[in-house]
């Protein structure tokens, strides 16, 4: 046997077949980087939390086991981050080419659980939940009207807030048995916020000017969410994935600020302001049961909220010399849910 916490927080990333195995106990493998483990063919008893918190992507031969503990495969991964450029009151910026400020995020979260089980009686649970947490800023502080910030470029003025990250969950499960049930339970939330904001008195002069405050934040990459396997005299199979996303980009200007822009003959000189969101959600379940009484069940929901603002506070002056001004706040939503259960058996 795999004594209890043997191998909690280590650096294993794989066991080979252990054949003679037959008990694995609480937390025996928690919070380690395990990917593969092989074939337990003896395995009869899994412990409490035995893989809590384990990226495992493979699992070999259970034909043998009849009891899991609760958690037994519990996956989590918790993702946060910050891009930013502050600034604060009085800022001076005198560029006689062009100048770009750019704040970027583009990250990934991913978590895979594996859990399978055999025997007379036997019972399948997996959780997985993933929570990413992104945020792009461009602040140029707020002043008075003594100490707002001085922008003053010749060419090009490109600012942007843009987030690209992705995030994703699964789990595999399967269930053989004369009892068999296989469960599990999918939390993925993504939240993304991408803000440029020019402060109260801030005084801006280019010769062209390029806004950009986006969001593109994928839920999606992994396949099937939910992809179960059950069979047995009894067997229920169940599994239940819930998607939350949230999208914000705004763009503001603070009271008294003024931005102008030159342009020239040759060369009018725009300006572009442009808040947006792209949505996409995907979430996929795929369920299969045979049993003389099968009863499937898979439930994939999906919520998501955006909101894109270009905000002019009291008092703010936007002006070209010649060049067209364009303000552009809009959302785009790519979602989808597929779910695709098999029954077969004589009920």
């Amino acid at each position: 046997s795999i004594g209890a916490n043997a191998f909690e927080g280590t650096r294993l990333t794989q066991l080979g077949d252990l054949p003679s195995l037959t008990n694995i106990g609480d937390f025996a493998f928690s919070n380690t980087p395990l990917v593969r483990l092989g074939d337990l063919e003896l395995l009869t008893e899994i412990g409490e939390c035995a893989f809590r918190g384990t990226p495992l992507a493979q699992l070999g031969d259970l034909s043998s086991l009849t009891t899991i503990g609760q958690e037994a495969f519990y996956a989590r991964s918790s993702q946060s981050g910050n891009s930013e450029i502050i600034t604060g009151s009085g800022l001076v910026l005198d560029s006689k080419s062009s100048a770009t400020l750019s704040a970027t995020s583009a990250r990934d979260t991913k978590v895979v659980s594996v859990a399978g089980a055999g025997g007379a009686i036997a019972a399948t649970g997996g959780e997985a939940i993933v929570t990413h947490v992104s945020n792009a800023r461009v602040i140029i502080g707020d002043g008075t009207s003594s100490t707002g910030a001085d922008i003053d470029v010749s060419d090009n003025l490109s600012i942007s807030a843009t987030n690209d990250d992705t995030y994703d969950a699964s789990i595999d499960a399967g269930a053989v048995a004369l009892a068999g049930v296989t469960g599990a339970k999918l939390r993925t939330t993504g939240s993304a916020a991408t803000q440029i904001s020019i402060g109260d008195y801030a005084d801006v002069r280019a010769h062209q000017v390029e806004a950009i405050s986006r969001n593109d934040l994928e839920k999606g990459g992994l396949g099937d969410n939910f992809k179960f396997d059950g069979g047995g005299a009894i067997s229920v199979t169940v599994g239940d994935s819930r998607t939350s996303q949230s999208q914000a980009s705004t763009i503001e200007f603070g009271e008294f600020s003024n931005l102008y822009v030159e342009g020239s003959r040759l060369d009018q000189g725009h300006l572009t302001l442009t808040a947006s969101n792209l949505v996409n959600a995907e979430d996929s379940a795929k369920l299969n049961t045979g049993a003389l009484i099968g009863v499937p069940v898979s439930d994939t929901r999906i919520t998501s909220t955006s909101n894109a603002k270009i905000l002019l506070n009291d008092n703010a002056t936007l002006q070209t010399q010649r060049g067209d001004i364009t303000l552009t706040a809009d959302t785009v939503a790519n979602i989808t849910a597929h779910a695709k259960t098999s029954v077969w058996g004589l009920a």
